[in-house]
């Protein structure tokens, strides 16, 4: 009898994992990758998989990655920027120019090369820059020296309340291949001209006020980059084939679109504060998944739009460029990027 019964818990167990593995937008012959996933169920960053910090980049002037704004709270992983009080500012960072905010940095502590990426996320009301990219190729002292590339691949870069209108519920998809010796935020202005290099695309949604999945394809030929399920943007892959980091991380980027107000308590580890609960970039999860060489695992035919993962219906064989279509609606070409005209899915896992 208990033989037959564990047998039975064995079998039911199985079964629950199978149905609980996290299926790949890009359809069968692709395959779950734990190592490079996050559920952010526990009570602290997992130490094996992520710094939480940025080992080769104390952060973006005039703020700086501290590691008392990354937190793992109620199934998410939380980044915070927050503003200095002059009297918490240290003699070093005062005089390197660190001396304004502290932001925060997660950082992959193993390199991937090519797959399938998502993660949901819901960034800061504040005008900073949030983001999920890969980058960072190179170990000191090959990056420093001359000869060589650090490539870098923005999967989003988004402001939940931009000092810019131009940049309300824009999206902003990026490619770099910068010459070295590079050295972030400071030498890194030699890059490889690309022929398709960015896209900023106008959504129908604020970035604050829900979660949204965003997704990137990196194959041998090809990347491509999703959001809530949809091709958003996508061009060849020319010269992306060296192992990247996988990074969160928000910023203050002067230069663009970001300004932030002495406002809310410094420091503060509380997200009561109502000025403070502005300030942190959600992400729920992260999914990474390799192909398992069924078929190649490229999903589709270029140009075509994927079937939503909700089940809902798709306009078959619309072309991706030089617009899309879905339902009722379509990315349209405009100066500078692509902007949504219609309406939008709004079912988000």
């Amino acid at each position: 009898m208990r033989r037959a019964l564990f047998v039975a818990m064995a079998a039911a167990a199985s079964l629950t994992v199978g149905a609980d593995e996290p299926k790949c937008l890009m359809g069968e012959g692709w395959v779950f990758a734990p190592e490079f996933s996050d559920e952010f169920n526990g009570g602290k960053l997992d130490a094996a998989k992520w710094w939480d910090f940025n080992p080769e980049w104390h952060g973006r002037k005039p703020g700086f990655f501290s590691r008392e704004n990354v937190a793992v709270q109620g199934g998410r992983l939380c980044l915070s920027a927050r503003v200095q009080k002059p009297e918490e500012v240290t003699v070093e960072n005062k005089v390197r120019g660190y001396d304004r905010f502290t932001t925060s940095s997660v950082k992959s502590k193993k390199r991937v090369l090519y797959g399938y990426f998502e993660a949901r996320c819901k960034s800061m009301r504040a005008s900073v820059c949030n983001a999920f990219w890969l980058y960072d190729p190179l170990d000191p002292p090959a990056k420093y020296r001359e000869g060589s590339f650090s490539e870098e691949i923005d999967i989003f870069e988004v402001f939940g309340k931009p000092a810019k209108a131009e940049y309300d519920r824009v999206y902003c998809a990026t490619v770099h291949r910068f010459d070295t010796p590079y050295v972030e935020s400071i030498a890194n202005f030699k890059q490889t001209p690309l022929p398709k290099k960015a896209a900023k695309l106008k959504v129908p949604f604020d970035f604050w006020a829900d979660f949204h999945v965003y997704g990137f394809l990196w194959t041998p030929t090809e990347m491509r980059w999703f959001v809530d399920g949809k091709e958003v943007f996508a061009c060849d892959n020319d010269y992306y084939s060296t192992a990247l980091h996988i990074m969160f991380d928000c910023e203050i980027m002067t230069g663009w679109a970001c300004r932030i107000r002495r406002t809310c308590p410094p420091r503060s580890r509380s997200t009561t504060c109502a000025s403070g609960a502005k300030r942190i970039f959600r992400i729920r999860w992260r999914k990474a998944f390799k192909s398992g060489g069924r078929g190649g695992g490229v999903f589709g035919k270029r140009g075509e739009w994927p079937p939503c993962r909700f089940g809902h219906a798709r306009s078959a064989g619309v072309q991706v460029r030089p617009a899309l279509r879905a339902g009722r609606g379509r990315f349209e070409s405009v100066k500078g990027g692509m902007k949504w005209n219609g309406s939008v899915c709004g079912a988000v896992c």
